[in-house]
């Protein structure tokens, strides 16, 4: 797990297998941030840098995992690249396997705290987070016990698989979740050659997926 901020893509502190213990040295990086960096946060234009060739991300990437970020912003992303070149380089980075989540102010007027901070929408990373039909939650809730259960749930769990083939006769795609014919929950996405779950749906740890279909030029499933 890799540490940056919305104002530097340098990589602050990384939880791996080292770690003695993941999770106070998890909550000493969130707390040493801090919120005296930029007053124009460009949370995606960071993970852009890092994730890079030659960024420090991009040499952490494990080949077969998932990349999963997380933003966490109380304002809109203020990026100098568009949300397309994310996309573009997260689908070339890591392709089928890249999901983002994002804390941020509600969409599309903001939030206000319990203690009266208020918080501005988070449109950029909302907009990358609808593209992968991922989640957020917003920032001012009061009581972070459920949501951070749901944040580690959707982590965990894998919603995105690719196929092995490319040009597929999509009406023909079936799946089956241990052996079972799924027929709801799911579509698929061209754009990644990929089948994707709604988060409720996704098949969870140690669940077999089989996914059939024909290509175009080959006939019949």
């Amino acid at each position: 797990m890799m540490f940056i901020t919305t104002d530097s893509a340098s990589i602050r502190g990384m939880v791996d297998t080292s770690s003695r213990d993941p999770v106070a040295y998890a909550a000493d990086l969130v707390n040493t941030t801090g919120t005296s960096g930029s007053g124009f946060e460009k949370g995606i234009q960071q993970l852009y840098d890092c994730i890079s060739s030659g960024g420090q991300c991009y040499a952490e990437l494990r080949p077969n995992a998932t990349l999963v970020a997380i933003f966490l912003s109380d304002e809109p992303d203020h990026s100098s690249i568009s949300i397309n070149s994310m996309i573009s380089l997260a689908d070339h980075v890591k392709p089928g396997n890249f999901v983002p989540y994002g804390i941020f102010g509600d969409i599309p007027s903001g939030c206000s705290s319990p203690n009266s901070h208020g918080a501005q929408a988070g449109w950029g990373y909302y907009d990358l987070v609808q593209h992968y039909a991922s989640q957020w939650w917003s920032i001012c809730d009061q009581d972070w016990g459920s949501q951070m259960e749901e944040i580690a749930q959707a982590v965990s769990v894998q919603t995105e698989f690719q196929l092995d083939g490319e040009d597929p006769h999509v009406d023909t795609i079936r799946v089956w979740i241990n052996g079972q014919l799924v027929e709801e929950g799911w579509e698929y996405n061209p754009t990644n050659n990929s089948v994707v779950f709604a988060l409720d749906d996704a098949p969870q740890p140690g669940d077999s997926l089989d996914i059939g279909y024909s290509t175009w030029g080959c006939g019949e499933e």
